[in-house]
């Protein structure tokens, strides 16, 4: 789906921000990470919202600032994350494409969001369910690198 612009009479693209569905991590309660952790037998039936662990909890309680156990600082990250999904914004602008689709982890959602979405959130307030996500509206990418929330979705039932 294309849209226009109202203001510049350009035409722009709609990006699918999705998170994936529950994973046996997630169900553990366990940080994932950059592991490639397969979706739970589970998942296909139901794609229930995970909780997080204590010492997801704990990194939280700190802000953030030390590396995650097994992971990185949530600064460093965000700019990894965001470097990464700018550059696949802008070669599918480049590209002429009219949608982009991007499936991923809550944490690479969030940062996603924080860094570039309108209107402006905090990077948990930006925290969506399993099977879900944001559907943003690239009409002011080019100039002024942020992305219009059009609508908030979700991909299956929570107790389907």
């Amino acid at each position: 789906m294309v849209r226009k612009n109202a203001k510049k009479g350009e035409r722009t693209m709609l990006i699918y921000l999705l998170r994936h569905g529950r994973t046996e991590y997630n169900a553990q309660k366990r940080y994932q990470g950059q592991r490639d952790i397969p979706l739970s037998a589970e998942s296909a039936a139901k794609l229930r919202r995970a909780d997080f662990s204590p010492e997801y909890l704990a990194w939280v309680a700190e802000n953030e600032t030390s590396a995650h156990p097994d992971g990185e600082r949530k600064s460093d990250f965000c700019r990894r994350v965001c470097t990464t999904f700018a550059e696949l914004v802008d070669e599918a602008l480049e590209n002429g494409e009219e949608q982009l689709v991007i499936v991923a982890h809550g944490g690479t959602q969030m940062a996603a969001m924080e860094r570039f979405a309108v209107p402006h959130k905090t990077f948990h307030e930006w925290c969506g369910p399993n099977a879900g996500g944001y559907v943003l509206d690239a009409c002011d990418w080019k100039t002024q690198r942020v992305l219009h929330v059009v609508k908030t979705v979700r991909y299956a039932e929570e107790n389907a």
